[in-house]
């Protein structure tokens, strides 16, 4: 509760900031292994549940994930940025970037230092439908106790790379929602798929979203994999148990106010 309460006192008091009569600024952030490619225009400052973020420019936004602090004991920096628009193959190009390390003065429920990297596509098919294509790679210079995208891979490999898309769906002005689907860990030796859905109000200044999604290894009809799983763990792994299950949750739950 003592990280919600400055980001609460402020989205009450910027309900009454000039800027909340100018045009909309509210975007749809995504999921968090499939974002969309959108940015809040120059100048929009966001506080909120998932993301503290400032828009320096049309084309960059650049912040640090309030979620990862309060509930992943983690300091992020974040940026978006759109690299090209209105190509013949998609609407929008971006590359977006996080660095994630643990800190002890936050808790020690986690112990991990990350560098992340996307690849993300806008296809419009309609005014209602649009597909995000993401390619993710990720880097582990510390997964002693790393979040639950990090899953057990049975290889010496500190990087994993993913791939997963988000199918928006916008029915009205204010209401829409969204699925996902993909694979988590190309180079695992047995990769993983990400299914999810959420729903999502956007207002001219508020954005809110609730969903999950869910990574699970599909079944194998070789009972000798599953020995190796647990012979490598045995043997060589040493890393947590949480990570060496099956399957995992994620909330894809945000409240942002922008302004």
């Amino acid at each position: 509760m003592k990280f919600f309460s400055p980001i609460l006192f402020a989205a009450v008091g910027m309900l009454a900031h000039p800027a909340f009569a100018e045009e909309g600024r509210s975007i749809l952030l995504g999921h968090n292994l499939a974002p969309t490619t959108e940015i809040p225009r120059q100048g929009t400052v966001s506080l909120g549940s998932y993301l503290l973020s400032y828009s320096p420019s049309d084309r960059l936004m650049i912040g640090s994930c309030s979620w990862m602090a309060w509930n992943y004991n983690s300091l992020s920096l974040i940026a978006r940025y759109r690299l090209l628009e209105k190509s013949s193959w998609f609407e929008n190009l971006n590359l977006q970037g996080a660095y994630i390390k643990s800190v002890r003065s936050l808790g020690t429920k986690y112990i991990q230092d990350i560098g992340i990297i996307w690849a993300t596509t806008e296809h419009r098919l309609n005014e209602v439908y649009s597909i995000f294509v993401s390619i993710n790679g990720m880097q582990f210079w510390d997964e002693t106790k790393p979040f639950s995208f990090r899953r057990e891979p049975y290889n010496d490999q500190s990087f994993q790379f993913s791939l997963s898309t988000l199918h928006r769906l916008k029915w009205s002005r204010h209401w829409g929602a969204s699925f996902e689907i993909g694979s988590l860990g190309f180079n695992y030796v047995h990769p993983m798929m990400i299914f999810g859905t959420s729903l999502n109000y956007l207002s001219h200044h508020f954005a809110i979203q609730m969903g999950f999604s869910f990574i699970a290894r599909l079944p194998s009809s070789d009972n000798s994999q599953e020995s190796n799983y647990n012979s490598y763990y045995d043997t060589r792994s040493g890393r947590s148990l949480e990570n060496t299950a099956p399957y995992s949750y994620h909330p894809e739950i945000q409240a942002q106010v922008f302004f």
